[in-house]
C-alpha cells in the first residue's frame, strides 16, 4: 500500500509539473518537480520490491546501495529493483509457458504495462496468453486450460487474460477474463487495449459481427412482440421495430452472400441459425396478433442463462458463432495464401 500510495504521489508531481499555474511565475519549480517524481518513482520501486520480492531483499539493496555514489543510494537500488522484478517475471511466464506444453497447448504470453499510477503490481505489468487453436470442435478446452494453469502460476500477482489464436490470427472476440466467483467472463476491450503490444494480426470479423447484428436483431423483435401490445404500439416504437427487421434482413444478406462465395459448412450452418430464429419470430408474431400464449419466446431463452439457467438455444448460439470465427479465420488465411 505504501509503495502504491508513492506511485501516485510521483504522478501527482508530474501532473503539478504540467500546472498551466506556473505561467503566472517567472521562476517556475519544473527541476525540483521532476527530480521530487523520479525519485518518488525510485521510493515505488525500493518498496514494491521489499513487499514482493525475497526476504533478502533489504539487505541485499542496502548492499548495493552502499557500493553506488554519494547521493545516487537511491537511484542504484531502484534500477537493481526494476532489474530483480523483471527477471523474476519473464521467469514465470516461461514457467506458464512451460506448464502449458506440458498440458499439449502452444501458447504464448505477450505483456503491457499498467498505466496506473498507484498500481499494486510488481513490475507494472499484465499479461495476454495467446494459445494456438487448431479446431475448436476439438480443442474446446484450451481456454478454460489456460485460465486455470494462468491462474496457478500468476495467481493475484500480476492481471491476465487468455485468447485464442487461429490461423495466426488472434480472434480478440474470444478473450477471457478469469472471475473466481461466477467463471470467466468476456474481456470486452481487448483488441482496444492490446492490438498494439501483440505482434500479430487480430481478426477483422465482418461476417462474425453482421451474424451477431442479426441474431440481436431476431431477439429484440421477440421482446417487442412478447412484451407489447402490437395494435398499440407508440410511433416510436414502430420505427425501431421496422428498424429492426431491416437490419436482421441486411445482415442476413452479407452472411448468405459471404456463404455462397465461402462454400464452408460453418457459414451455411451461421445462415442455418438466423433462418431458425427468424421463422420462429414470424411464428411468435402471428400467434400474438392472434391473442395466443406463447411458452418459449426466443428472447427469453437467450436471457435465461442470465438466471444460471442453460438451455440448447443459447449453446447453439455460442457453437455456432465460435465456429464462424473459426472459418473466416481460415478464409483469411487462404486470401493471404493466394495473394
Amino acid at each position: 500500500a505504501v509503495a502504491a500510495f508513492a506511485g501516485y504521489l510521483a504522478a501527482r508531481a508530474r501532473e503539478h509539473e504540467r500546472s498551466e499555474i506556473w505561467r503566472a511565475t517567472s521562476a517556475p519549480p519544473l527541476k525540483e518537480l521532476t527530480a521530487l517524481a523520479d525519485r518518488l518513482d525510485d521510493v515505488a520501486c525500493i518498496l514494491h520490491e521489499i513487499a514482493d520480492g525475497s526476504p533478502t531483499a533489504p539487505k541485499r539493496l542496502s548492499k548495493a546501495a552502499k557500493k553506488g555514489n554519494p547521493g545516487k543510494a537511491v537511484r542504484t537500488a531502484a534500477r537493481l529493483c526494476r532489474s530483480f522484478a523483471e527477471q523474476r517475471f519473464r521467469r514465470r511466464l516461461r514457467e506458464l509457458e512451460t506448464a502449458l506444453k506440458v498440458q499439449g497447448w502452444t501458447a504464448k504470453c505477450w505483456t503491457r504495462p499498467v498505466d496506473e499510477s498507484d498500481n499494486v503490481y510488481w513490475p507494472a505489468m499484465e499479461v495476454a496468453i495467446l494459445v494456438d487453436v487448431t479446431d475448436f470442435e476439438i480443442d474446446a478446452g484450451c481456454l478454460d486450460d489456460c485460465l486455470s494453469v494462468g491462474q496457478d502460476h500468476l495467481a493475484n500477482d500480476w492481471r491476465f487474460r487468455v485468447a485464442p489464436v487461429i490461423s495466426g490470427q488472434v480472434v480478440a472476440s474470444l478473450a477471457l477474463l478469469p472471475s473466481l466467483e461466477s467463471g470467466p467472463s468476456p474481456d470486452m476491450n481487448f483488441a482496444q487495449k492490446w492490438q498494439a503490444h501483440i505482434d500479430l494480426p487480430f481478426l477483422s470479423s465482418e461476417i462474425a459481427e453482421a451474424f451477431d447484428a442479426a441474431a440481436a436483431a431476431c431477439t429484440q423483435i421477440s421482446a417487442i412482440v412478447n412484451c407489447r401490445d402490437l395494435a398499440n404500439l407508440h410511433p416510436e416504437e414502430e420505427d425501431i421495430f421496422s428498424k429492426v427487421i431491416d437490419t436482421f434482413k441486411s445482415n442476413r444478406e452479407l452472411v448468405e452472400a459471404f456463404a455462397e462465395k465461402a462454400r464452408l459448412d460453418e457459414f451455411n450452418n451461421a445462415l442455418a441459425y438466423l433462418d431458425e430464429s427468424w421463422s420462429q419470430v414470424v411464428d411468435e408474431f402471428e400467434a400474438a396478433k392472434n391473442g395466443q400464449t406463447i411458452s418459449n419466446p426466443l428472447w427469453m431463452s437467450l436471457y435465461l442463462p442470465l438466471t444460471g439457467e442453460g438451455n440448447e438455444k443459447v449453446l447453439d448460439l455460442a457453437a455456432t458463432r465460435i465456429l464462424l470465427l473459426q472459418a473466416e479465420c481460415r478464409v483469411n488465411a487462404r486470401e493471404k495464401r493466394i495473394l
